[in-house]
């Protein structure tokens, strides 16, 4: 018992601090070798850039319950679907494409080190980041492993082909061919017809026609005032009996008939540009200079007739001044009479092509109606068909994912390793620590009785 009792050694606090102030080169010399430490890892080991960049991966809807969501984020698990796209992320046939695209001739377990991919909590964000000696480098490897990854995800989804595809596919195609059909049916419909735009025709034919029955009761009633002007001029030269017999049966030329029959084409052909232009438009003007051009070449014939026929007569006898006005007169209300009839056979025949149009309107706007409901119920399923086969073929390609980059790569401004302040700190905490050891280790060894801790330790 008693030579255990001489054994028995006893630390107390102010032991430690007295061996650590006797034994202070220890301390200085551990803290010096690891100040060389660190100045030796940061001058001669290799830098280590990293490039990061971020993928939004947007799950499908119904893809996965709420409750199992919310469960797994509370949990600190994160969401399978993350989960998944970081393994998948981190598989090696993706890995060795990132490889073999970068041109990096190393082992695949070194080379697999250079990537890391974490998942964001309470996100649908993944962090990818990638390691190497230069910043270029890094950059370029962050920027091939994200397009790889695009890549890979579409052609994984894309080698198991869904059966709605296909058979959306097969619908699509068929009602692409129905509305074909229909849009050709009412294109043969309107080249028969000779047809453009069937409403807005119907809605301008019926303007023209009360437009026409306009004119129709204007021509009308001119036609009447001219023969009862003619009647009176005529009943007013039966009183002149000197050359009643011989100039009663004069005739209008054939000449003045056609130039009546040319007026009164023209004036319709202004009242149609009428309705389409102003009155001082280009077009209206050259049609009203055409009709003044008709009359007055109309007049001239007039006059040149009455001449001639009472040169004739005053060969024979003298010519009574007035019976030649009335006879002027009366040359000039049967044109103008025979203009209005003229007139009235023109607007009488486009009145009989309106009133056919009419009555085959109804059967041709009911047909037209009835290919134009197809082609709009054509329409309606074929834009349908698109939206299901567009949302089918876009989940096959994608998958049960969506990824899309958040945040592409950024040129590293600074090497993650050697940090020099971190490195020499943690160098100095390293070297304190070693020369406290060496302290302890020397103050434990040393067995004079110098001071009185020394004899409570050892006694």
């Amino acid at each position: 018992m008693e030579r255990w009792g001489e054994r028995q050694e006893t630390i107390t606090l102010p032991w430690l601090w007295y061996t650590l102030r006797s034994q202070w080169k220890w301390v200085v010399a551990g803290v010096l070798l690891g100040v060389a430490l660190a100045v030796a890892i940061i001058i001669f080991s290799e830098r280590r850039h990293e490039a990061k960049v971020k993928i939004l991966i947007e799950s499908p809807v119904g893809g996965m319950p709420s409750g199992a969501g919310s469960l797994s984020s509370l949990l600190g698990t994160g969401s399978p679907d993350l989960n998944t796209q970081v393994e998948v992320l981190l598989s090696r046939p993706l890995l060795e494409q990132v490889q073999q695209q970068s041109n990096i001739q190393e082992p695949f377990r070194d080379f697999e080190k250079r990537f890391r991919a974490t998942s964001q909590r309470n996100t649908n964000v993944v962090d990818l980041t990638t390691s190497d000696n230069t910043p270029e480098g890094a950059q370029r490897l962050a920027d091939l492993w994200a397009q790889a990854y695009l890549q890979y995800v579409r052609a994984l989804y894309e080698k198991n082909p869904s059966t709605l595809v296909e058979k959306l596919s097969r619908e699509l195609q068929a009602q692409e061919d129905s509305l074909r059909d229909a849009g050709r049916r009412i294109t043969v419909f309107l080249k028969q017809r000779q047809l453009v735009a069937p409403e807005e025709e119907l809605v301008k034919s019926v303007e023209q026609y009360a437009d026409l029955l306009e004119s129709l009761r204007e021509q009308e009633a001119r036609q009447i005032a001219l023969q009862r002007q003619v009647e009176a001029i005529r009943a007013h030269l039966q009183r002149e009996p000197k050359f009643h017999e011989s100039l009663r049966n004069l005739a209008i030329p054939p000449e003045v008939q056609q130039l009546n029959t040319k007026i009164a084409e023209l004036e319709i052909e202004r009242r149609g540009l009428l309705q389409e232009f102003q009155p001082q438009a280009p077009e209206v003007q050259v049609v009203e200079q055409q009709i003044a051009q008709a009359k007055l070449e109309r007049e001239n014939l007039l006059a040149k007739a009455v001449d001639q026929q009472f040169i004739t007569l005053s060969k024979q006898e003298a010519a009574n001044p007035v019976y030649a006005d009335l006879m002027r007169a009366l040359f000039t209300a049967e044109s103008e009479l025979d203009a209005t009839r003229a007139t009235l056979g023109v607007l009488q025949r486009q009145q009989v092509q309106f009133e056919q149009l009419f009555r085959r309107t109804p059967d041709l706007m009911a047909e037209y109606t009835d290919l134009k409901r197809q082609y709009e119920a054509a329409l309606t399923v074929w834009t349908e068909k698109v939206r299901a086969y567009e949302q089918a073929r876009a989940q096959q390609l994608i998958g049960k994912v969506s990824p899309v980059i958040l945040q592409p790569p950024a040129l590293p401004d600074l090497p993650t390793f050697p940090r020099p302040v971190l490195t020499t700190g943690l160098g100095i905490v390293f070297g304190m620590m070693l020369g406290i050891l060496g302290a302890l280790a020397m103050g434990w060894r040393n067995r004079q009785l110098v001071n009185r801790w020394e004899v409570e330790r050892l006694l």
